[in-house]
């Protein structure tokens, strides 16, 4: 039932955003992804989405897609930094926090919606969409999806830092413009960065090359995929 959600959630997603492709940057994404799954292994099958808009956030759906704006790939400001925000929202999607508060605020009836419905019909996935872009977790929510963050880049040989610089940044990005979205509904305590700078990860390697981190940046600027008329 998860699957079937984030499947058809991110689908009906997809037809409201155009998507940044360059064979490049998707190659250098899925060796990331590799590596990083490699540090926490689930049942899961992780993607990334990335979509044309400035804005900067990332977030995840059920069941395993995590999708990203152009604007967050500009503003992450190192590799590790990206590598931190997805290991941080693939803990989201392990510990189910999304499914968990759709199934909250739906109740009985999401549920029913599912299986007596089968398919989602557009109001139920325009509502997990909704919940999956503005999901404000709770403080032990959003500890948990570090702890995860964290157990999968040490495995993986990413320095934590990169993550905590990015905390940093948004902090100082909120405080002078209100400006940071993902902070908004991620919000980056002094603790949380303290946190991430405590790590010390043996034998840390960056979590991309130079060559793949530019193709990653400027993946928008070498074209998009038309938004499907349906889901895919």
């Amino acid at each position: 039932m998860e699957k079937t959600i984030g499947d058809e959630a991110v689908s009906y997603a997809m037809t409201e955003h155009e998507r940044c492709y360059s064979s490049d940057a998707r190659g250098a994404l899925e060796r990331l992804f590799a590596r990083l799954k490699e540090g926490r292994p689930s049942d899961y099958d992780f993607n990334i989405q990335i979509f044309n808009d400035p804005t900067n956030n990332a977030f995840a759906f059920p069941g395993g897609h995590i999708v990203t704006f152009r604007g967050f790939l500009e503003h992450a400001g190192s590799p590790d930094a990206v590598a931190g925000v997805l290991a941080h929202e693939m803990g989201h999607v392990i510990e189910q926090h999304s499914m968990r508060r759709w199934l909250r605020e739906r109740g009985l009836t999401g549920i029913l919606d599912i299986v007596i419905g089968g398919v989602p019909g557009s109001s139920v996935l325009n509502g997990v969409a909704e919940i999956a872009v503005s999901s404000s977790y709770s403080r032990a929510d959003e500890s948990a999806a570090d702890e995860i963050a964290f157990e999968i880049l040490t495995r993986s040989h990413i320095a934590t830092t990169g993550m905590a610089n990015f905390f940093a940044t948004l902090k100082t990005e909120e405080a002078k413009k209100g400006g940071a979205l993902w902070l908004s509904s991620h919000p980056a305590t002094d603790e949380r960065e303290s946190r991430a700078r405590s790590i010390q990860v043996p034998n840390a390697t960056p979590a991309l090359t130079e060559q793949e981190w530019l193709a990653v940046k400027t993946m928008c600027g070498h074209g998009t995929v038309p938004r499907p008329g349906g889901a895919l």
